[in-house]
C-alpha cells in the first residue's frame, strides 16, 4: 500500500506551458486527506517550491534543485554546495552557447542553463572532466554535484518517514526523474513521459495531463 507519493512538477503536475493542473491539486489534497504523505521534488528553486507547498497545501517536505535542497517548516536544508557548479557554468559559458537562466539567483547547490543542441556533447564531456553531472529537465539543463539527484531526495524521504520502498510511489516525466525510478518503489509516468521512464514504469497513464495525476492516484489507491 502506498503511503508516500513523490511527484515531479514541470510536465507532471503542470502542462508543457508550466500551467499547474487543477485536477492535480485536487488529487494531492484528497490523498493527504486520506492520510497519504505527498512531496514535490523539482529542479526548480526554493522560492518556487515554497510557493507550491503553501498554495497547494502540501503538508510535508518539498525538494528543490533536483534533491539538492529541502524546505520544510520555514527551514532550508542544503545537502550540496554551489561553488563548483557555479564555476563550471562560468567555464562552459566561455567555450559554448551555454547561458545561465534567471532563477540561478536563488540557487544554493546547482546551476541551470540553456544551450544549443550542437553543444550538448561538448558540455557533457566537460562535466565529466569536472566530476559533475548535467541533466535535462526538458525545460532547462542543470549542472549538479555528484550524488545530487532526485534519487537522493527519495532516499531522504524514505528515511524521514520511516517507510519501505514498496510503500512509495514516484511520478515523473523526464530524464532528470530517472534517479527516482529505482527497484521496489512503485513507478508511474504520464502519457508524454520520457521513453526511459516508460520502460521502468509500473503504470503509464493514458490520460492527458489534465487528468493524469488523479488517474495515477486512483490506480495506486491514494484516492
Amino acid at each position: 500500500m502506498v503511503k508516500l507519493a513523490i511527484l515531479d512538477v514541470d510536465g507532471t503536475i503542470t502542462d508543457s506551458s508550466r500551467r499547474i493542473q487543477e485536477s492535480a491539486i485536487t488529487a494531492i489534497r484528497k490523498a493527504q486527506d486520506n492520510g497519504k504523505i505527498i512531496s514535490l521534488v523539482s529542479g526548480n528553486v526554493v522560492p518556487v517550491m515554497y510557493a507550491l507547498q503553501v498554495y497547494i497545501g502540501i503538508k510535508n517536505e518539498v525538494f528543490a534543485e533536483n534533491g539538492g535542497v529541502m524546505y520544510f517548516k520555514n527551514k532550508i536544508e542544503k545537502f550540496f554546495h554551489k561553488r563548483k557548479t557555479d564555476e563550471f557554468l562560468t567555464h562552459i559559458s566561455k567555450i559554448s552557447s551555454a547561458r545561465g537562466i534567471f532563477t540561478n539567483v536563488w540557487r544554493y547547490s546547482s546551476m541551470a542553463f540553456e544551450m544549443d543542441s550542437e553543444d550538448v556533447e561538448k558540455v557533457r564531456a566537460e562535466s565529466i572532466k569536472w566530476n559533475l553531472d548535467i541533466t535535462d529537465s526538458s525545460f532547462s539543463w542543470h549542472v549538479l554535484n555528484k550524488g545530487q539527484n532526485k534519487g537522493y531526495a527519495l532516499k531522504k524521504l524514505i528515511e524521514l518517514h520511516n517507510v519501505e520502498k514498496e510503500d512509495v510511489l514516484v511520478v515523473g516525466d523526464s530524464k532528470n526523474d530517472l534517479p527516482m525510478f529505482v527497484e521496489d518503489v512503485n513507478r508511474s509516468t504520464v502519457k508524454n513521459g520520457d521513453p526511459g521512464l516508460k520502460e521502468l514504469s509500473d503504470y503509464i497513464s493514458p490520460r492527458g495531463l489534465d487528468e493524469a495525476i488523479p488517474d495515477i492516484f486512483r490506480k495506486f489507491s491514494l484516492i
